[in-house]
């Protein structure tokens, strides 16, 4: 192993062994850029990809969410149409309430109200 103190000695000139060494650095420079930008891509990408995952696992806690109030709500609604259908004949004592001409009339051009 060569000492600091004695300085390594090359057979080519010293011009062409600058010129191979700067283009080596060069060669080198470029290259370490190359990869730090294609890190910064991937890392852009990784954390690109964690927040829509996030965003999209939002949405579906949202959308379950509203499943489940539509579903309370088609139950409700499925009970009051049940509940109407039922209502008018028992109001008239068993038989069912007549209905008159569309408009909400009925015979004799009494207003009819449920």
């Amino acid at each position: 192993m060569p000492s600091a103190e004695t300085p390594k000695s090359y057979k080519s000139p010293v011009r062409k062994l600058m010129r191979f060494f700067e283009k080596s650095h060069n060669r080198w420079k470029a290259k370490h850029h190359q990869v730090k930008q294609e890190l910064k891509r991937c890392q852009n990408r990784v954390a690109q990809g964690v927040s829509r995952a996030e965003a999209l696992e939002a949405e579906v806690v949202r959308l379950r969410a509203r499943e489940q109030a539509l579903v309370r709500e088609v139950e409700v609604l499925k009970t009051q149409a049940v509940a109407r259908a039922v209502m008018p004949q028992e109001r008239a004592g068993g038989f069912p309430v007549l209905r008159g001409a569309p408009g909400g009339r009925g015979c004799c051009g009494s207003a009819i109200t449920d």
